[in-house]
């Protein structure tokens, strides 16, 4: 009878070896992402490529990353909005958002609107320095954000 080396061992060291790269490569593109956006209060600057002004009352659309609780709070233009989101290397998924039914004025209702659309189909995320970019699954940014200053907190 001519015995042959056992092959089975190779199937779990490839799968193994997957593994592993596939955390080495997750872990340096979330590394090239920046520092994850938690714990901080970003003031909505634009969506879609156009500046968000001053609503009435005086805000601008906020998100909250809490990373504790990975909850998500803000404000949306017109609402107060909570959910939770799921952060993982530059991919970015909120889950459960919900928001208050407030009566508002039209500019932040109308903001409100493109906010909570451009907030359903964010699928990654990025960050440069002060900013925060959102984006949709083929890497178009939906709207960007900055750090809200010291003050605004």
């Amino acid at each position: 009878m001519n015995l042959r080396p056992v092959h089975w061992l190779r199937a779990p060291f490839v799968g193994v070896l997957i593994l592993f790269l596939g955390c080495v490569l997750g872990c340096a593109s979330w590394q090239d992402s920046g520092d994850p956006p938690i714990n901080q209060v970003w003031h909505v600057v634009d969506l879609s490529g156009k500046p968000i002004p001053r609503l009435p009352n005086g805000r601008v659309p906020a998100l909250l990353f809490d990373g504790q609780t990975v909850r998500v709070s803000g404000f949306t233009g017109c609402n107060r909005l909570s959910g939770g989101y799921l952060l993982t290397g530059g991919s970015l998924e909120f889950l459960g958002v919900a928001t208050t039914r407030m009566a508002c004025s039209e500019a932040g209702a109308t903001v409100e609107m493109l906010f909570m659309q451009q907030l359903e189909a964010v699928a990654r995320w990025r960050r440069r320095g002060h900013e925060l970019q959102l984006l949709n699954a083929k890497g178009r940014v939906l709207m960007r954000l900055e750090e809200a200053d010291a003050a605004d907190r």
